[in-house]
């Protein structure tokens, strides 16, 4: 069973998750010095998380954007659970394609420094949107 039942669901729990990212100075730092556009594309449900470093603080866009990235990832959300949590590292997702990469590989250390801070805030933001019991 998906741990998202619904892109809303999905789409609140990242919004708040997000927010609090954005207030990691370490993370916000890592993605202002990258200046990088980042697109987070999410399956199962589906839903677009952009990540704008050109601005600063970092701007996060939900959904469509006419924005054009310089680094994507493509997982669905169930890996993106997993790797929020820590039962699927970055490194053994890409490997099983469960998170695939487009554009610059060496660019995608951004990503790596959002996953991270994310990690420290994800279990308390599913208390927070009922979905503690996953």
């Amino acid at each position: 069973m998906p741990v998202f039942s619904s892109a809303d669901l999905l789409h609140t729990t990242l919004e708040t998750l997000f927010v609090r990212v954005g207030q990691d100075p370490q993370a916000a730092r890592s993605i202002v010095k990258s200046r990088l556009i980042l697109r987070m594309r999410v399956t199962a449900p589906e839903t677009d998380v952009v990540v704008n470093g050109r601005k600063d603080p970092p701007h996060i866009t939900y959904g469509k954007t006419s924005l054009r990235p310089d680094l994507e990832i493509e997982l669905s959300a169930d890996a993106l659970h997993k790797i929020l949590l820590g039962e699927l590292r970055l490194g053994s997702a890409v490997a099983a394609r469960q998170l695939v990469v487009r554009g610059p590989i060496y660019k995608s250390f951004v990503f790596e420094d959002i996953f991270h801070s994310a990690q420290a805030f994800y279990p308390k933001v599913l208390e927070e949107v009922g979905l503690d019991g996953y």
